[in-house]
């Protein structure tokens, strides 16, 4: 008799392990209404707890199996490597794989695939609820299959004039008080091996992982309404890897776990095992990012197109005012442009003239601020950095300046503080020259060595560090 089965898309771990005792120890009509087909629990009767639970060495192995099964069962492990061990089991999984997941289309049939042939994978068609579907009618024809072991392995079969099926040797044991079995509580079952998770109590509904839930114990505590007053709150759950369709919620920390179904907000990851509204959440995100990427291109082609449209126009000969109306860009955008380009406009008041701006572009080559720049031609900071931002070359070069002169002022530091304390180690210098000392370093990690050689053959012998201590920072 198969008790129970669960399909999922995780290897062989507790996390799928849990959810197959879960199927074995509850009620099947739920799960086969899930995946649209109705039966009785007399159909399939299997909702108890065995008395002792053969394990191998893998899934069932660690702290959380024990601590959530050694409560309601007994646990017995199988020697590795001794498939033999139950061999029941193991031989049910090869008729599975031969009558069903083989002739389905995508499957490798075990990896038996012929060098060269087409891949099997790119045929598959079957989503993880149809492959579901398929193994929950193999089973229950297995279960009404007759076996005529059976006739011969329980008088009651043959006392009772029943058919020897898995189902009928099932029916006759619990009926006759034949058996070890102990009904199991859904209550303890789901607080227990359920997969725990956390949910947020919000306006919109129970929020768990993107998708919202209530129930009707829910809407007459007006939950939702405090959400919105008083904020948002956590609450301890349990879910069912099979189906997104309901979650199951602790309201009250002294009671139960509640069902708490899918809103109709939620509706298209409805009927969805929950990986696959992982994947589809995914898929989203991932558009999402697609979508904004292709924004940022089309903004890159429209500045790029506007830019041109503004040359057009400057080169027509219309002003600035009229180029700003057009286009609507600012007018010191235009100007910049028209700087930047080598565009004639007519501006006034006429300050910045050719030869005012080769004035301005000689001294700035020549390391001069530009507060010092502006004071001379009596112009602006402002564009004085426009005439330097402009010129080919020249913002690289004042800042060539600048970590040249500040390693000259490094330089100055460290030797004045050697001259005056001549036996001073390389601490000392990190002490009282923190900041020259640090500063040349990050200047030589930052590439400047292969610029100042010097100075980098100066600061390793000044400090007495190893060449190969600088390089290895």
């Amino acid at each position: 008799m198969i008790v129970g089965m669960h399909v999922s898309l995780y290897y062989a771990s507790w996390r799928a392990a849990r959810q197959a005792l879960v199927n074995c120890f509850l009620p099947k009509a739920n799960y086969c209404k899930e995946f649209g087909i109705d039966i009785d629990d007399s159909e399939w009767p299997c909702a108890h707890i065995p008395k002792e639970l053969v394990c191998d060495n893998g899934e069932m192995i660690g702290i959380q199996p024990k601590k959530a099964l050694i409560p309601m069962t007994k646990l017995s492990f199988t020697p590795p490597y001794r498939p033999d061990c139950k061999g029941v089991v193991e031989k049910r999984f090869d008729i599975l794989n031969d009558k069903v997941l083989h002739e389905l289309l995508g499957t490798t049939k075990g990896g038996n695939v012929v060098r060269g042939s087409r891949d099997p994978r790119k045929d598959a068609i079957y989503t993880l609820r149809e492959v579901s579907i398929e193994i929950i009618k193999a089973v229950r024809e297995h279960n009404r299959t007759l076996f005529d072991d059976l006739a011969f392995s329980s008088p009651l079969m043959v006392e009772n004039d029943l058919s020897p099926t898995p189902l009928n040797y099932w029916k006759i044991h619990i009926a006759k008080h034949r058996h070890e079995l102990q009904s199991a509580t859904s209550n303890d079952v789901i607080a227990r091996l359920l997969p725990p998770a956390e949910v947020s109590v919000t306006r919109s509904g129970i929020q768990f992982n993107g998708l919202y839930y209530s129930c009707a114990e829910v809407e007459e505590r007006e939950l939702c309404s405090i959400a919105r007053t008083a904020g948002q709150w956590r609450l301890e759950a349990r879910i069912d890897e099979n189906t997104s369709n309901y979650i199951y919620v602790r309201l009250d920390k002294d009671k139960g776990f509640v069902r708490c179904n899918l809103l109709p907000r939620s509706r298209m990851f409805s009927d969805k095992a929950m990986c696959e509204s992982d994947l589809i959440k995914d898929w989203l995100e991932s558009t999402i990012n697609n979508n904004k990427v292709e924004s940022l291109e089309l903004i890159k082609e429209d500045k790029n197109t506007i830019e041109k449209h503004c040359c057009e126009l400057l080169r027509q000969g219309n002003s600035m005012i009229e180029v700003s109306r057009l286009t609507g860009k600012s007018r010191c955008y235009i100007k910049h442009l028209a700087l930047r380009k080598k565009i004639p406009v007519n501006l006034k008041p006429r300050v910045l003239t050719e030869e005012l701006k080769a004035k301005i572009a000689k001294m700035a080559h020549k390391g001069f601020h530009r507060y010092a720049i502006a004071k001379k031609y009596n112009v602006s900071a402002g564009s004085v950095e426009m005439v330097i931002s402009t010129t080919l070359g020249l913002v690289q070069r004042r800042q060539r300046c600048k970590e040249e002169s500040m390693c000259r002022r490094y330089k100055t530091k460290i030797m004045r503080f050697r001259m005056t304390f001549s036996e001073a180690l390389r601490k000392h210098i990190k002490i009282e020259c923190s900041d020259a000392f640090f500063g040349c370093i990050c200047m030589i990690l930052n590439g400047l060595k292969r610029i100042y050689q010097s100075q980098l053959q100066w600061f390793i012998k000044i400090v007495s560090i190893g060449m190969n201590v600088i390089l290895s920072l």
